[in-house]
């Protein structure tokens, strides 16, 4: 894992199946206390990308806590809007996880 400030850069932890449209995904957290409260299809013409909002309802981001945790995450890519035949040619998805108490919409943080 490697810590740059504000952001930590983890491992992915989880899959996808184009066969059986679905995307498991586990989340590293500090605490119990974290939920995953938004899921928002961010991919573009070049890159298949999902964004995960996390949050326990505060303002502390917990940077020196180890993560000790995690949230697990099982969806239908085809719920999440994501393009199966665009995965299914280009086998790699995005995913962005980021912790805050703000909605995110398509101009950014509500």
């Amino acid at each position: 894992m490697l810590k740059n400030n504000k952001l930590t850069h983890c491992n992915p932890l989880g899959y996808f199946s184009t066969e059986t449209d679905v995307l498991k995904v586990f989340i590293p957290i500090t605490s119990l206390d974290f939920e995953l409260v938004q899921k928002e299809d961010i991919s573009s013409l070049d890159i298949n990308a999902l964004l995960l909002r996390i949050t326990s309802d505060t303002y502390d981001r917990r940077i020196d806590e180890p993560l000790s945790h995690k949230i697990e995450m099982e969806n239908k890519l085809s719920q999440l809007g994501l393009k199966i035949s665009n995965l299914r040619r280009d086998q790699k998805l995005f995913i962005m996880t980021y912790n805050s108490t703000e909605k995110f919409n398509d101009q950014g943080i509500a």
